[in-house]
């Protein structure tokens, strides 16, 4: 199974969002549960205006930025 992780932050409005860069958002290939992607975000450098940390499941397709996800989970900080 493959993952995708993504990481938002808050703006001044409050609005979340997701910027663009590999510091914010992870592909994961070689786990193979929910659990052991949990277990590697704790590892992760997480930047103190991060609000929310979504875990989906990805078919590996790079066609538009939310094809082929699946929202799994949701880690509100």
């Amino acid at each position: 199974m493959k993952f995708m992780v993504k990481l938002f932050l808050e703006n001044g409005k409050g609005e979340l969002y997701n910027p663009c860069g590999s510091s914010y958002s992870y592909i994961i290939r070689d786990l193979k549960t929910l659990r052991g992607v949990k277990n590697r975000i704790k590892k992760y450098p997480i930047d103190s205006n991060t609000k929310e940390i979504r875990i989906y499941n990805w078919n590996g397709s790079l066609a538009s930025e939310m094809s082929g996800l699946t929202l799994l989970d949701t880690i509100y900080l």
